[in-house]
């Protein structure tokens, strides 16, 4: 079910300033658990989960205080980099167990695809 969530809410802002974006640049949805920011129609970031946001933002706090010109890089660029450091996390930011890579196979109508994640088996979110 697609849920539109407002401007406002604490997930959008949260988007916006992982991204260092204004609050009303771009439009932010929440399908199943899954956020986008996106502008004009076109993605900007995307998070599979609430837990993947918290981690991007930790993330960025570090790496923002440590590089000099990280608020100047280009939206997608910040969140490339920030999955890309997402996807090292051992252990859940929430619970603290180990974070696992699973399989997962998505089915369209036209083929199968298979791609690896990584989730907290115990809290069952995606990072």
């Amino acid at each position: 079910m697609d849920a539109s969530v407002s401007s406002q809410s604490p997930s959008a802002s949260l988007a916006r300033d992982i991204l260092e974006l204004p609050p009303t640049d771009g439009s932010f949805t929440s399908q199943q658990g899954r956020y986008t920011l996106s502008d004009d129609g076109d993605p900007i970031a995307a998070w599979p989960s609430s837990l993947a946001l918290d981690a991007d933002l930790r993330a960025k706090a570090v790496l923002s205080e440590r590089y000099t010109g990280w608020n100047e890089r280009p939206p997608d660029e910040i969140a490339a980099l920030l999955r890309s450091v997402r996807a090292t996390v051992d252990r859940c930011l929430r619970c603290d167990e180990p974070t696992e890579y699973e399989q997962v196979t998505h089915e369209t109508c036209c083929a199968s695809v298979t791609v690896e994640r990584l989730t907290c088996p115990q809290c069952d979110e995606p990072l």
